[in-house]
């Protein structure tokens, strides 16, 4: 009985040798020490990265002049919180104005149209 099916991809229905299955998800590190290697891994390379990008950003050609003047004389930290100000601000002023533009278009009293002429 654990052959497959003809015409069926699937896994066979009774396995012999299949290893009996715990509950959750499988384990996806060896052991405690190897997923402790990885995290710290993972950590060093995210780090290298905000070191990289803080150097394309000091090295870029920044539009706003606060954000530029932080980029060339301030620290990493100070690059960061700066960073995280000038894109909060850009994209929730471009929320802003995709909803002023949505009640523009639904409010039927806002003069656009609705005149009848004279």
């Amino acid at each position: 009985m654990s052959e497959r099916p003809p015409g069926n991809n699937g896994a066979p229905r009774n396995p012999a040798n299949a290893p009996p299955r715990g509950r959750g998800r499988p384990k996806v590190w060896s052991s405690q020490q190897e997923k402790e290697r990885g995290h710290r891994l993972r950590r060093a390379e995210r780090a290298a990265l905000v070191v990289e990008l803080l150097v394309a950003v000091r090295n870029a050609e920044v539009e706003d002049p606060q954000l530029h003047r932080v980029a060339v004389h301030g620290d990493d930290i100070h690059l960061l919180r700066a960073l995280i100000d000038y894109y909060q601000a850009r994209n929730w002023s471009l929320l802003q104005w995709q909803e002023q533009q949505r009640q523009r278009q639904t409010d039927p009293g806002d003069g656009a149209g609705s005149r009848a002429p004279p």
